[in-house]
């Protein structure tokens, strides 16, 4: 069902007596649970502490108990039930004694499921369609999340522009508690209205599969003096050479993929899918994709075996080693500047 029906029913202050939250994007579902938690409990910690929460080791009769269990204080009672992998065929049979009693849940109770992944055959997951509501939280657009990035500043009373949003998702990840996080130092840290982009790189930890980003981008550029200064400064910080190689390989990898898939008449959104990727890391391969051709792709990709091997064999040291990929790969694309 559609995340703007439950968007809806919680600004109209309508509770349904079951709900299932699942998908990739759990950040945003346990968003939607507090919501349910201040609807039912206000913003009264003690009262939300009548609250019953189950984890995997429940038992489908701890759940009915609870259901059952008349509210203290408040018209109702919020019951919420995590990672249970009741919804998985391996508790197929226990999930099976939940089914009748769905239908019945009292009107004083709030049931709430969250799960990772479920299996949409199951008896159980086709009865709270019927009886509740079930929300897919799948993750975030890219331009989704930048609004959302958005949206959390000012919920910090700051701003941040897109440009700064997009560099903070390069630097820390898609993960929303991540990001969430981020802002919430970032806000506490900055002394003006907006957070910038030299906030953002003097103070969030860049990840190591942006720096690699950042470093093939000048490869792909002819910049070998950016790349060998970015490789330098991962040096520094302690990144041992030999898992820049391997990330080095992943990322001219996935250039490679998204090229061929172009190529193939694909749009971004199935390159999603094939791949597994999230679209900004789609977008970002595809710029630097322009920078390169698909013979210089597969042969950078074979000589970084070749160095890896050299490496291990003492042949060479695994520093020298990358060096040697950059310059080669670097100076080939120097026309490119």
């Amino acid at each position: 069902m559609s995340l703007n029906i439950l968007k809806d029913e919680i600004k109209n202050k309508i509770l349904r007596r079951c709900y299932l939250f699942f998908g990739e994007e759990q950040f945003v579902a346990e968003y939607y649970e507090q919501r349910l938690d201040v609807l039912i409990y206000g913003t009264n910690k003690v009262e939300s502490g009548f609250k019953d929460v189950f984890d995997a080791s429940v038992q489908t009769k701890d759940i009915i108990m609870a259901c059952d269990t008349l509210p203290f204080f408040t018209e109702k009672r919020l019951v919420v039930v995590k990672d249970s992998g009741l919804f998985s065929a391996e508790r197929k049979s226990e999930a099976e004694l939940l089914c009748d009693y769905i239908a019945s849940v009292p009107m004083e109770t709030v049931l709430v499921f969250r799960e990772k992944n479920v299996d949409k055959r199951l008896k159980l997951y086709k009865e709270i369609v019927k009886c509740g509501m079930v929300v897919d939280f799948t993750k975030l657009a890219h331009g989704d999340l930048l609004k959302w990035i958005q949206r959390i500043a000012k919920d910090h009373k700051k701003s941040i522009s897109t440009e700064a949003a997009a560099m903070l998702m390069r630097y820390v990840g898609s993960d929303m508690h991540t990001i969430s996080h981020e802002i919430e130092k970032l806000a506490a840290a900055s002394q003006s209205q907006d957070i910038s982009t030299i906030e953002i790189s003097a103070l969030s930890p860049q990840k190591l599969e942006s720096r690699i980003f950042e470093l093939t981008k000048a490869m792909g550029s002819g910049n070998v003096k950016e790349a060998l200064k970015q490789y330098h400064n991962m040096l520094a910080n302690k990144e041992y050479p030999g898992m820049i190689l391997i990330m080095i390989v992943r990322q001219l990898r996935i250039i490679l993929m998204v090229k061929t898939a172009i190529e193939q008449g694909m749009n971004k959104y199935q390159i999603c899918q094939k791949l597994g990727l999230r679209d900004f890391m789609v977008l970002e391969a595809e710029m630097q994709a322009k920078r390169f051709t698909q013979n210089q792709l597969i042969e950078a990709l074979e000589y970084c075996l070749e160095i890896d091997v050299k490496s291990k064999t003492g042949f060479i040291s695994p520093e020298i080693g990358v060096e040697m990929v950059i310059v080669r790969y670097g100076m080939r694309n120097e026309n490119n500047i």
